[in-house]
């Protein structure tokens, strides 16, 4: 079966008829959609418009059938080509593999890396090898109870099983006893999420294998895991080698959808919110460069229950604090920012004690890169400086070394 990739950005609209999206992809992303709107009228994801989908400002991967939709991140108004892609992939991954959110292998050089993939190979072939590095490592064995026919008493006789179903054969016995082997609820979910990315024709025969080494194991239906379960056992110090692996198989199977009606494609979603890796990764690289003197979303209350949580406070001693709040906006210049945002770091800083407060906003291509978007003081007891700056993903040294140095004066 041949395989359809279809590259679109975010808040780009995806009309049927175009980059082979047919009418049967919209009709399964809207029976999709209906069944998973996380809102009243529309999915954090996409919104249906006339004939096609808009998508928002999460990126990732949406698997139709045998077609996939990625969706990669672009805040200024370059072209499509093939190039401009690259380059947005590149910098997707590399958020992703800062973040910790993906530990995709890259060359020593990250900033130049090139990954050929599109996304769904890259995160598919990073689960595999997830897997395989559990293999190597022996998949855990675990005690559980299991009710069978015997043909020895083993365990708890079950009485009543014992009457309904050995009335002929009563040189059997049907007991409650404890097993130990590697069918467990972990490696269930981890064969569970192998299986759905097994059904693309690219990674079919690299997860062949793979599949063998779980032929003791069954396949478990995705209504029956309990997710609370798996999250206790993925904190157990036995289990911690799994944490990455169940995280990623939970992305897999929470965005799957077998049960669709006959005559729609099944779909399966790998999505990440854009504001929340911006700020993610730029909360990280300055924690980089200053340890211990970066605080992300540490929280005040303020109004009796609401609560002001600031993206990242910079801890410059004891009494001097910076607020930093980052934006995943296109903006051309100041008047493009809102006044709410405005406002918003003056509360943040009036709760946390601080006299300055920065505005970042991602860099792309026709600024100049040194460019001072927004500065101006304030005369006020509460807030002295407020300033806006760029942050370019392709050199955070550089970016942050002149959102610091335009602090500092």
């Amino acid at each position: 079966m041949k395989v359809y990739n279809i590259t679109v950005f975010e808040h780009q609209v995806l009309k049927v008829g175009t980059k082979g999206f047919s009418q049967k992809h919209f009709d399964s992303l809207s029976k999709w959609l209906f069944k998973n709107q996380t809102t009243e009228d529309n999915s954090q994801y996409f919104s249906l418009v006339d004939h096609g989908v808009k998508f928002k400002s999460w990126v990732g991967i949406l698997q139709i059938g045998n077609t996939y939709i990625e969706v990669l991140p672009k805040i200024s108004n370059q072209n499509d080509s093939p190039e401009v892609q690259n380059e947005w992939r590149n910098r997707l991954c590399k958020m992703l593999c800062v973040t910790k959110t993906l530990d995709i292998r890259q060359t020593e050089n990250t900033s130049q890396s090139t990954f050929e993939h599109t996304l769904w190979e890259i995160f598919y072939r990073y689960y595999l090898n997830l897997v395989q590095d559990l293999i190597k490592s022996g998949l855990i064995k675990s005690y559980r109870h299991e009710e069978a026919n015997r043909t020895a008493l083993r365990g708890k006789l079950l009485f009543s099983k014992q009457i309904t179903k050995n009335l002929i054969h009563q040189e059997k016995f049907y007991t409650d006893a404890s097993v130990y082997n590697r069918d467990s609820l972990l490696n269930q979910v981890i064969l569970k999420a192998l299986r759905i990315i097994s059904t693309s024709p690219l990674i079919f025969n690299d997860a062949k294998s793979i599949l063998e080494s779980f032929e003791d194991i069954q396949d478990i239906v995705p209504k029956k895991i309990n997710w609370e379960k798996v999250e206790l056992l993925k904190k157990e110090r036995k289990t911690e080698k799994y944490q990455y692996a169940l995280s990623f198989a939970e992305l897999i199977i929470k965005g799957t959808n077998p049960d669709l009606n006959s005559g729609f494609y099944s779909v399966t979603g790998i999505m990440f919110d854009m504001n929340a890796l911006f700020e993610k990764y730029v909360a990280q690289r300055m924690s980089h460069f200053f340890p211990n003197k970066i605080f992300a979303q540490k929280g005040a209350r303020f109004w009796e229950t609401r609560l002001a949580i600031p993206d990242i406070i910079y801890k410059k001693n004891k009494n001097e604090s910076i607020i930093f709040d980052t934006k995943w906006k296109k903006l051309t210049n100041k008047t493009d920012i809102a006044s709410g945002d405005i406002f918003q770091q003056y509360v943040y800083c009036k709760l946390f004690g601080a006299k300055k407060a920065f505005l970042i906003y991602p860099w792309y291509a026709s600024l100049d890169f040194g460019e001072v978007l927004f500065e101006e003081s304030i005369s006020d007891n509460d807030l002295e400086l407020l300033k806006a700056s760029y942050y370019n993903v392709k050199e955070e040294n550089t970016s942050l070394g002149i959102i610091f140095w335009r602090w500092k004066d």
